[in-house]
């Protein structure tokens, strides 16, 4: 709020403080049904190039609750893993931005034998516009004989960590179970964060601080000629996926430090400030003065600031000396 008359300037409030400010928030860009919903994908599998990927997923109730898991392998290749796969391009933000830096995507996953030697993966890879992976899970079993299975955390193309398991159904032995199989992830410029039965082990690669997630790509296979039978493992199921962009830039509106309905009392007389009663001289710009008004016909001006749309109620009362 300003004052000025051939007498002097005034002025009070802070001439720094705009009408908006920067904020950050998290925004949820996908869940589960949107990968239920697109089409399958038999292009190349980032995470495992190698893989075949002809196949198709299928979308079922399980247990009252929707699952993802493989329908077929497509035409397989002797010696590799084939099946299907979707990749799931993510909506910009709120404020129209493509790509997030930052993100935490939560995951729940049922993998678990019905008898010993079944086979089968699944992978989630997390994946740049241009197809690179900046990280993902890869969990498999392999062992054609017994019941122990991998969970391995990749980071680019670096296997950072692999955790064996047994894929029996007993949650002391494996963490995805029916009554369980929850599971996330989260970037945070450099450092990926992991989850693995309650820990969170965390790995930095300065490579992927840039790297910003567009697209997430989930694929399930089956060793070739081995079928999707009883060799096929008994649950292979994605149940949920929750994908939250974060620190996402958003303009707020600041509340008026002088709001509707409020009073400043501005007296050149005692040098003093008060709003709505209370004294607030801590308002005053630096190089004003509380000017009186010089001897003779005055034109006196009031102002707020620039982006003000209703301008303030103005009296003046004053008296000879």
């Amino acid at each position: 709020l300003g004052i000025v008359h051939p007498g002097g300037a005034f002025e009070m409030g802070n001439r720094d403080e705009v009408d908006q400010e920067a904020y950050k928030r998290s925004e949820t860009l996908a869940v589960f049904t949107d990968v239920v919903a697109i089409s399958d994908d038999s292009g190349i599998n980032y995470m495992h190039p190698n893989h075949i990927m002809g196949g198709a997923l299928i979308a079922q109730t399980i247990y009252g609750r929707q699952c993802l898991s493989l329908n077929s392998t497509g035409t397989e290749t002797n010696g590799r893993w084939c099946g299907g796969m979707r990749t799931l391009t993510l909506p910009v933000d709120s404020e129209g931005v493509s790509g997030s830096k930052n993100f935490y995507c939560y995951l729940n996953w049922w993998f678990e034998s019905g008898i010993m030697g079944q086979t089968g993966e699944l992978s989630v890879a997390f994946l740049t516009a241009d197809n690179k992976v900046i990280c993902g899970y890869s969990l498999y079993k392999v062992d054609q004989t017994g019941n122990i299975a991998a969970l391995e955390f990749r980071i680019l193309d670096k296997i950072y960590k692999s955790e064996p398991f047994a894929t029996f159904s007993y949650y002391d032995q494996n963490p995805f179970i029916m009554e369980n199989g929850n599971m996330d992830i989260r970037k945070e410029g450099d450092k990926i964060t992991f989850h693995w039965w309650y820990a969170y082990p965390s790995f930095s690669d300065p490579v992927i601080a840039e790297m910003k997630c567009s697209k997430i790509q989930i694929a399930f296979t089956q060793f070739a000629g081995r079928g999707l039978g009883n060799k096929y493992m008994t649950r292979n199921y994605l149940r949920d996926l929750k994908f939250q962009k974060l620190n996402v830039e958003k303009w707020k509106d600041v509340p008026n430090r002088y709001t509707a309905g409020s009073e400043a009392v501005v007296n050149t007389a005692t040098d003093a400030i008060t709003v709505n009663g209370l004294p607030r001289n801590d308002e005053l710009v630096t190089g004003s003065v509380f000017a009186p008004l010089p001897p003779g016909e005055t034109d006196v001006e009031f102002y707020p600031s620039s982006w003000c749309s209703a301008n303030p109620t103005v009296t003046v009362e004053f008296k000879k000396r």
